[in-house]
């Protein structure tokens, strides 16, 4: 750092605090004293609604742009299906360049996995691995059914429940539905909280 070799002023007869240089940590301008060394990592985990809210925005962009495809099973490839038979199959159906799997367990079986080896720009992905990241990186994505009724009962069972998680959740916008439900279980060790 530049600067800072002359002493600002004497050490003695002025009545302030001894120093010898104006680039010491005290100063403005001045150097650090017990500061960080080496690169700061600037990663930190998203809250989780905001990742539950980035997951279903993708879902929705990759729908609204006709990239998200269904199908029965994904084991349902033949055995011998090589490199050149899925990048047909992607071709004739318009798949794009990169494709990304989604399957509801880690396992897939059938020709699909040793397809998937040799084609850099297709990848095969569990359900509980499913992240916003990896929905926009590919250019369409395709879920075996039942991936996707499973993310869906996820998705509806985070967006839906009264926790930390929804804040919208309030007890009296609710207090008649539960009072009803509690009328025709008269529990005289539990009465309803009004």
């Amino acid at each position: 750092m530049p600067g800072g070799g002359r002493k600002p002023w004497p050490q003695k007869k002025t009545g302030r605090a001894h120093v010898g240089s104006i680039r010491s940590p005290q100063f403005t301008h001045g150097g650090f004293a017990n500061g960080v060394r080496g690169p700061r990592t600037w990663f930190y985990i998203l809250p989780d609604p905001v990742r539950l809210k980035g997951l279903c925005v993708a879902l929705t962009l990759k729908h609204a742009q006709d990239c998200l495809h269904i199908v029965d099973r994904l084991d349902q490839l033949p055995a011998d299906a090589d490199a050149q038979f899925l990048q047909d199959l992607a071709d004739s159906r318009n798949w794009g360049y990169s494709v990304l799997f989604v399957n509801e367990t880690d396992e897939i079986k059938g020709g699909l996995a040793a397809a998937i080896q040799e084609l850099p720009s297709f990848t095969a992905m569990p359900l509980y691995g499913l992240n916003c990241f990896s929905l926009m990186k590919y250019d369409t994505i395709v879920f075996s059914k039942n991936a996707l009724d499973m993310l869906e009962e996820r998705l509806l069972r985070q967006l839906h429940r009264a926790g930390p998680m929804n804040k919208k959740y309030r007890y009296i916008d609710y207090k008649e539905r539960i009072l009803k439900e509690g009328e025709k279980e008269d529990d005289p060790l539990q009465p309803p909280i009004v």
